[in-house]
């Protein structure tokens, strides 16, 4: 049985999350990006927060 996130519902699964068509990959991905040292702001040359 694969873990409960794998697959096309895991982290980087292409199926549809939500109502508004989502996928799960997306979902990863702005989670990921609202962390302080990956996010799109601070890539972009904003001021790094310790």
């Amino acid at each position: 049985m694969p873990h409960e996130h794998e697959e096309e519902q895991g982290y980087f699964g292409k199926d549809v999350a939500n109502k508004d068509g989502t996928t799960y990959v997306e979902l990863m991905l702005k989670r990921v990006n609202q962390l302080p040292f990956w996010s799109v702001e601070d890539r972009a040359g904003a001021e790094l927060r310790c």
